[in-house]
């Protein structure tokens, strides 16, 4: 069970990469990273919770994301 678990990690962090390293480069605004996380079905198949986030509640789930994209800070240092 433990490589299972690892491997759900692995592929939520690697999303989290992605869309982390999106916003850095400019390619993707904040607004825009969160449609394509929320929006994207890959989303609710992924270990959420394996990379800290509070699976209980869809709700709880949302907020915790766009907290966790607005504390992106894009290459040139600013948040947006």
């Amino acid at each position: 069970m433990g490589q299972v678990k690892q491997h759900l990690q692995e592929e939520c962090e690697d999303f989290m990469n992605h869309v982390e390293s999106s916003i850095k480069e400019g390619s993707m605004t904040p607004t825009e990273a969160f449609a394509y996380v929320w929006e994207n079905p890959k989303h609710k198949e992924l270990s959420w919770d394996l990379c800290g986030f509070d699976m209980e509640y869809w709700s709880t789930l949302k907020t915790d994301i766009i907290s966790w994209i607005e504390s992106i800070e894009v290459s040139n240092g600013k948040n947006n």
